[in-house]
């Protein structure tokens, strides 16, 4: 970009490197720690993959923004707040501190977690084939924590990123695709399990799902709007301005900690229940 490559031909490029260096020297490591160390390649593949995930993350970053609205600490929850949301925290109040959280817990469980666990688990499938299930399935998580990473940096509709970021913006729909529609089909059981509205989940989603300019950011967005009876999205107050978001769900858009804690819990439990259901078709193929 600095070297005046900001078109399309110069996104590619950025796309092409990124990915392909840490895959070519994850490939280089393994090759040279397979040689002596057997041990040493389990714990190197193991490290990569759990370094791609972020479950607990975002749930670290959101459970203290819920406590301090539960403590009404306004001051503490727009500092806390501001480190997950790009929009201009000064300006929100309670209701759209927890709307805005709850909307970031339901994109980073698909961001975070559920898509790099998928491209993990079909890499290593195709991997299996051939014997080498494995560094398949690390090679499957960093291309998309790669390609994750870079449509959070480049993939924006402004005058610096609009032509650069495209092929990083479209590879991330791409991958997302599939994991962002797989995130209600773990969000079902789960907020049954733990006395969420399911249905209502559902039937907000199949509705609201596809309200978002992105063809994948909204689907768990708006499973949660349903299930936890909450409005979300709407005018959406940035840095460079408001941004007319379209209004997903038809509950209350009162939120506070309480729909965040509850946000918290429905995506541990449907990565538990995702990483459950992995192990044990591992254990029986």
């Amino acid at each position: 970009n600095a070297r005046h490559l900001n078109g399309l031909f110069g996104g590619f490029l950025l796309l092409a490197i990124t990915v392909t260096v840490p895959v070519a020297s994850y490939a280089a490591i393994r090759i040279s720690i397979a040689s002596v160390d057997t041990l040493g390649v389990i714990a190197l593949d193991i490290f990569l993959v759990y370094s791609c995930l972020a479950l607990k993350d975002m749930v670290r970053h959101a459970s203290p923004i819920s406590d301090a609205l539960t403590a009404n600490d306004l001051p503490k929850a727009r500092e806390l707040v501001q480190r997950i949301v790009g929009r201009d925290a000064a300006q929100l109040d309670s209701p759209q501190i927890a709307r805005a959280t709850v909307e970031s817990i339901g994109e980073s469980f698909v961001d975070g977690f559920l898509a790099p666990v998928f491209w993990a688990a079909a890499f290593g499938l195709i991997g299996l084939y051939i014997g080498y299930p494995l560094p398949f399935a690390v090679a499957g998580a960093l291309i998309y924590r790669c390609v994750n990473t870079l449509d959070s940096m480049v993939g924006y509709h402004n005058e610096q990123y609009e032509r650069f970021g495209t092929f990083s913006a479209k590879a991330d729909d791409l991958l997302n695709f599939i994991p962002a529609r797989l995130s209600l089909l773990l969000f079902v059981p789960t907020a049954a399990l733990n006395g969420f509205g399911a249905r209502d989940g559902w039937r907000i989603a199949l509705r609201d799902r596809l309200k978002h300019a992105s063809p994948n950011s909204a689907h768990a967005e708006s499973f949660m709007a349903g299930a936890l009876g909450l409005r979300l999205g709407g005018p959406t107050t940035y840095p460079h301005g408001t941004v007319a978001k379209p209004w997903i769900g038809d509950g209350t858009d009162q939120a506070d900690g309480k729909h965040i804690a509850q946000a918290c819990k429905m995506v541990m439990s449907a990565g538990s229940l995702l990483i459950l259901t992995l192990l044990i078709a591992g254990y029986f193929s």
